[in-house]
């Protein structure tokens, strides 16, 4: 079953040509910067959730440091589950950005680039949070 059948079992296609629904997201995905944009930021998450099930899997001990600061050192311990907060925030505004987008390209172009490139600066700047996260907590700079 492909994607265009199981659509149509599902919402069912009677809704999906009354509203309009279908055609649009497909002549949204149809556009190139778009779809670049999307699996820019998708890849980027998925990246960002495979560090967090690592850096779950791999602390040895039910805490882990979460933030450290320079001058007074580490100040944020948090157990965990915790970890899964960075990739579940990337996921949401990756998910909100593109409905917005979605609903924005029938009025504007400019904010639906707009709206798809912050989600993949905000998917960048979590990434980097994550692997500061696995440097503090797992690379021993201290010889």
């Amino acid at each position: 079953m492909n994607i265009k059948q199981w659509f149509n079992k599902t919402v069912g296609a009677w809704s999906a040509h009354r509203f309009g629904l279908k055609n649009d997201w497909v002549d949204f995905l149809a556009t190139r910067s778009v779809t670049t944009h999307l699996l820019l930021s998708g890849g980027l998450n998925f990246i960002i959730w495979l560090l967090a099930i690592l850096i779950f899997y791999r602390a040895e001990q039910s805490l882990l440091i979460i933030h450290y600061n320079i001058l007074f050192g580490i100040d944020w311990v948090a157990s965990k589950p915790t970890i899964f907060w960075l990739p579940g925030i990337g996921l949401i505004v990756f998910v909100m950005n593109t409905v917005l987008s979605w609903w924005a390209s029938k009025y504007d172009d400019l904010s639906t680039h707009l709206l798809l490139g912050g989600a993949v600066v905000v998917n960048l700047f979590l990434l980097l949070a994550i692997t500061t996260i696995w440097s503090i907590n797992y690379i021993n700079l201290v010889r």
